[in-house]
């Protein structure tokens, strides 16, 4: 079924993946931000405006988001292309691979790498590279 795309590839990518959300999750308890619960603002004391909390958003510019980054484009375009359907059968299993690679080419090559960053790849990639009938472990 993966042409392009290697085991070891799948691995790699979601190890690479898991370090980022790891280091992101940190950098988020850090600096406080998120999506806490906040008192309602009191509507009484006047109109004053809410400004939204400014976040030095380079702090997220780890290594491990880069490692991820070098790594994804690293792989051929077809591999890309294969590790993107890989996710959206993950995502929606009622979709079998080969009708999600065809959907992958609306997506641009130069588009790919920065597509695949917006997912949390370590979630299902293992499982489903598993499920394909690929061996993850010794």
């Amino acid at each position: 079924m993966l042409k392009a795309l290697t085991v070891s590839d799948v691995l790699a990518i979601a190890e690479a993946s898991s370090r980022r959300t790891r280091d992101e999750r940190a950098m988020v308890e850090y600096l406080g931000v998120g999506t806490r619960r906040r008192a309602p603002p009191d509507r009484t004391a006047g109109a004053s405006l809410l400004k939204a909390c400014a976040v030095d958003r380079g702090a997220f510019d780890s290594p491990e988001r880069h490692g991820l980054a070098t790594a994804l484009a690293r792989l051929t375009e077809d591999a890309r292309r294969e590790l993107i359907a890989l996710a959206w059968i993950a995502r929606s299993p009622s979709l079998d691979f080969n009708s999600a690679l065809r959907r992958t080419r609306r997506i641009p090559a130069d588009a790919q790498t920065g597509y695949l960053m917006g997912l949390r790849l370590e979630r299902y990639l293992v499982a489903w590279i598993e499920k394909l009938g690929y061996r993850t472990r010794p």
